[in-house]
C-alpha cells in the first residue's frame, strides 16, 4: 500500500509482483496510519484458512477501515470512551504478533480491537478495552493494557 502526501485520503494498493494497481481507497480524511495485518492463518467457525492479507487503516476519526482482496473495504465503528463519553478519535493503529488484535490510539484515549475475519475475507472490530491515555504512561502500562498473546 502507499499514499502520496499531496493526496492524503487516498491509498494505493499495488501488487509488488505483477506491477499493476490492485484497488485505490478514497476517504473523506486523511488517512494517519496503515498498517498490514501478520500473515498468520486464520480460523473461522470450525474452519482454519489460508493466511489472509488484510490492510487495517484509519484517518483521525472513531473510524477503523479495513481492505483485502476478496472482501474489499469494510470498516468498524468505535465506540464512545466510557471514560469521558467522547467517541475515540484514532490516528494510529498497530496489530498484535498472532493478527487477532489491533490497538488503536489517539491523542486522549487508547482500545484494543479483537479482530474477526469472516469466511470471506470481511474483518469486523469488537473493542476488547479502552483506557484514558496520560502523560505517565509508560511501556509496561502499554503492554498492560494491550496484553498481546
Amino acid at each position: 500500500a502507499a499514499r502520496d502526501a499531496a493526496q492524503p485520503q487516498c491509498l494505493w494498493i499495488w501488487d509488488a509482483f505483477q506491477a499493476q494497481l490492485l484497488a485505490l481507497l478514497v476517504q473523506l480524511d486523511s488517512v494517519t496510519c496503515a498498517r498490514w495485518r501478520p500473515l498468520v492463518a486464520y480460523k473461522y467457525e470450525t474452519t482454519v484458512y489460508d493466511k489472509m492479507n488484510v490492510l487495517a487503516y484509519c484517518c483521525g476519526t472513531s473510524r477503523i477501515y479495513f481492505w483485502s482482496a476478496d472482501a474489499g473495504p469494510t470498516w468498524c465503528d468505535l465506540p464512545h470512551n466510557p471514560e469521558t463519553g467522547v467517541a475515540i478519535v484514532v490516528n494510529s493503529i498497530q496489530w498484535s504478533s498472532d493478527g487477532n488484535k489491533l490497538l488503536c490510539q489517539g491523542t486522549e484515549a487508547l482500545c484494543v480491537a479483537n479482530v474477526y475475519i469472516d469466511k470471506t475475507g470481511a474483518c469486523t472490530g469488537i473493542i476488547e478495552k479502552s483506557r484514558k491515555v496520560n502523560s505517565a504512561m509508560d511501556k509496561e502500562a502499554m503492554e498492560d493494557i494491550i496484553e498481546w498473546n
